[in-house]
């Protein structure tokens, strides 16, 4: 259907973007951490892996990433369930072009209003139950990161 410069007209400028500013500097990174740091904060380039003994005999450090990787599980979470959310929402709100003439169809026949409110109690049935779903998956999230993040602030006290 669509020719092969075509597609590689349309695949290769995103692929440079995420190269260029996302996957070099992830590797520059990368080789940062195996370089040590000299008494004035300088740069040595000779290669170790004391950062990564520091980061793992260190309790803070320890404590720091996990509570990093649990913030990022819960963002993580939280947004898979906004996306669904407004995915569920636009779909069945937003008309389609089967929906269209389904209903022009239905209009035709002279079934218009036992469709439509068929379709209608449906509709507000899923979207409840969905609601309902979301929401209380929303706030448990939200009340177990609060709770996380003021537990770890208690205990460092």
């Amino acid at each position: 259907m669509y020719t092969r410069a075509y597609k590689a007209s349309v695949a290769i400028p995103p692929l440079l973007w995420v190269t260029v500013f996302l996957l070099v500097p992830y590797a520059i990174l990368f080789c940062y951490s195996f370089w040590s740091v000299s008494a004035f904060q300088a740069i040595v380039h000779n290669w170790n892996l004391q950062n990564y003994l520091q980061l793992m005999r260190n309790p803070i450090y320890l404590s720091v990433l996990f509570r990093s990787m649990r913030i990022a599980g819960a963002v993580t979470v939280l947004a898979l369930l906004l996306g669904i959310r407004w995915l569920t929402t636009s779909l069945f709100t937003l008309p389609s072009a089967k929906t269209f003439s389904t209903n022009l169809s239905s209009f035709r026949s002279g079934q218009a209003t036992s469709c439509a409110a068929t379709r209608g109690k449906q509709f507000w049935e899923a979207r409840a139950s969905l609601t309902v779903f979301f929401n209380t998956c929303t706030s448990l999230i939200i009340r177990w990161s609060s709770f996380s993040i003021a537990r770890s602030r208690w205990s460092s006290l």
